[in-house]
């Protein structure tokens, strides 16, 4: 049990991230401007970072500094190579829906002097009505994978990819039958030598 990073609430998600790991907690927090509301009847998730120290122990979890955490849901992260941007998922700025359902998008988020900001909606793949969720994002850099329960579907979440093109992201694509099914496919994980991981 990695006592240092686990609490009372959901822990899930894990990242290895530089020099430490980066994962998402439903856990209640406090920042300089305010504590978040533990009186919400349903918890926020929100993205946090613990740093290794010499022993390889991972200390303190602290939130991901900058425009990252904000009123409602935050989480399942990736990083490109280099670890200056990072793919994120968010909930819709008013939390629900029309319908009263929770939707989630996918969002990058630049480091800039030690905060993550410049935060921005990847619009091609996200949409109003479904949800589109866990990012992951290829070692090269041009090919992102994410959950999402759109239209056209095999079953409930499947699995698509977008790929990046003369610097812009392409309308996405199901990964299709072999990996998708009528329950839900969800959580991928891309890992060097194109193996992808995922749940079902």
């Amino acid at each position: 049990n990695m006592i240092s990073l686990n609490s009372h609430d959901m822990d899930y998600s894990p990242l290895l991230y530089k020099d430490g790991i980066v994962f998402t907690s439903t856990r209640v927090f406090e920042t300089k401007k305010r504590k978040w509301f533990k009186s919400y009847k349903k918890k926020f998730s929100y993205l946090f970072f613990a740093k290794r120290d010499k022993r390889g122990q991972f200390i303190n979890p602290k939130p991901l500094e900058g425009a990252i955490n904000g009123r409602y849901h935050e989480g399942a992260a990736t990083f490109n190579k280099e670890g200056n941007v990072m793919f994120f998922t968010r909930n819709n700025k008013k939390g629900k829906n029309q319908f009263g359902k929770i939707d989630l998008k996918v969002y990058t988020a630049k480091f800039n002097n030690g905060n993550w900001d410049e935060t921005e909606e990847i619009k091609i793949i996200n949409g109003d009505g479904f949800s589109t969720c866990h990012p992951t994002i290829s070692s090269d850099g041009t090919k992102l994978f994410f959950a999402s329960n759109r239209n056209g579907g095999y079953g409930g979440m499947d699995i698509y990819v977008s790929y990046l093109f003369d610097g812009e992201w392409q309308y996405p694509v199901n990964l299709g039958p072999e990996i998708n099914t009528d329950g839900n496919e969800i959580f991928p994980f891309i890992a060097d030598g194109n193996t992808l991981y995922f749940s079902s």
